[in-house]
């Protein structure tokens, strides 16, 4: 609305000055009239500039102009339930794949591994075992695999940043590191306690203010007493100056050097995470594990009209967002035969547990340590959630978390208990 307004201002103000001209009644008059008007454009220009959306906006817009790139940064990842950063050098090039979302990617990790995707494979170089791992995959999975790694939040992380501005705070101002004046580019987000068990989510983008790059990068947040933390530091960088074919050809010469000197241990035929995941119609498998609090957790058919098995782990968020919703379909369902168990797959686990039971209220039966039993399933991604009926039949699946798909899954439990709106 002020845009439109502004605009329309200019626009009468722009028809006045003409006017004015035209009569020739005064030139002083349009010659001022003009000065005012360039210097109130400019000025409302910089005001409009200088908005943590718009300057947002601007960084997203610059940095998709990047088709390619070479670069040399160091990494800090301290990791969730664990004591110890990993810290490492990188050397990393890329070239965007016909302005598509995808990249072919070779990053060295000094001492450490080598990583390659030529958009048909991805391979993983272990430097100190001489193993090199081949597999089928697309660009998302490489990405999720090698993000605490990879510097293309240069281009990729901007769907991060967009992800998260309708429920984060937006901030910038100017900044001074070791002598170089950054423009600091701030998303922050306070998780509420009936959101989730996180908090205090951060990401810094530190952007030299002569060529908008992104020279220092961190992300924060906080969970169950714990912080995990990635900061990325950039020592150089030099963009669009590789070529689709040209580079193609580098790392079909760096794959074959690697397939010679290195044992291939492993490959896979199938990008698909879920490939092996149990499907609608299966039988599931009967299962017994211990629950939390002491007695068992049983799973076989005939005991229960239906079943809500969820698999999940406590430093999952969009695990953390299915909760409430479980627990609304256990209050709501469970008298007309629903039997619910989430299927924590880490032993680690048991020792936040009673904080997040008392705080999310959890009712609902909770599995410990059953990362067999999801193995037994096909599962891994999480959430994953199961609906099995009286037969042990598996009626629906779920992968993720989403509103709609949490409405579909009551749906079907309304559905298959017959119970009437």
């Amino acid at each position: 609305i002020k845009l439109y307004f502004i605009n329309e201002i200019q626009l009468y103000f722009c028809a006045y000055c003409l006017k004015v001209y035209q009569n020739h009644l005064c030139m002083e008059i349009f010659k001022n009239a003009v000065i005012f008007y360039t210097i109130f454009n400019f000025c409302y220009s910089i005001a409009i500039a200088q908005t943590p959306e718009n300057f947002l906006g601007d960084f997203l817009l610059k940095m998709a102009n990047i088709k390619s790139g070479e670069l040399v940064y160091s990494v800090k990842n301290k990791p969730f339930f664990k004591k110890d950063t990993i810290e490492a050098n990188v050397h990393l090039a890329f070239v965007n794949l016909n302005n598509t979302d995808s990249f072919l990617l070779k990053a060295e990790i000094t001492d450490r591994t080598i990583l390659i995707y030529d958009f048909q494979r991805f391979f993983r170089a272990d430097i100190k075992r001489k193993i090199l791992t081949v597999e089928a995959s697309n660009w998302d999975e490489v990405y999720k695999s090698i993000n605490h790694y990879n510097y293309i939040p240069i281009t990729s992380q901007g769907k991060n940043l967009l992800n998260y501005t309708s429920t984060a705070k937006l901030r910038t101002k100017d900044t001074t590191v070791n002598n170089i004046s950054y423009k600091l580019l701030h998303l922050y987000k306070a998780f509420s306690d009936e959101d989730t068990a996180f908090k205090n989510l951060n990401f810094y983008y530190f952007l030299n203010k002569d060529n908008w790059v992104p020279e220092k990068y961190i992300f924060t947040i906080e969970g169950f007493g714990n912080l995990q933390y990635v900061e990325l530091n950039l020592f150089s960088a030099k963009f669009n100056h590789l070529k689709e074919k040209r580079f193609k050809q580098v790392l079909q010469n760096r794959i074959n050097d690697l397939s010679v000197n290195y044992a291939v241990k492993q490959s896979f035929s199938s990008p698909d995470l879920n490939k092996n995941l149990l499907d609608t119609g299966m039988q599931a498998p009967y299962f017994t594990l211990q629950k939390f609090g002491g007695d068992s957790c049983y799973f076989q058919a005939k005991t229960s009209e239906l079943y809500l098995l969820d698999f999940w782990y406590i430093s999952c968020y969009p695990c953390q967002l299915a909760i409430p919703h479980l627990q609304k379909l256990y209050m709501r369902y469970a008298k007309n035969g629903l039997e619910v168990a989430a299927i924590d797959i880490y032993e680690r686990d048991t020792a936040f547990l009673p904080d997040l039971i008392k705080r999310k209220k959890i009712t609902y039966p909770i599995a410990l340590n059953g990362k067999a039993v999801a193995n037994q399933f096909g599962v891994k991604t999480y959430p994953t959630i199961f609906l099995v009926d009286s037969e042990g039949k598996i009626i629906y699946r779920s992968i993720g978390f989403s509103e709609a798909e949490m409405s579909k899954i009551e749906t079907i439990i309304k559905k298959t208990l017959k119970i009437e709106n």
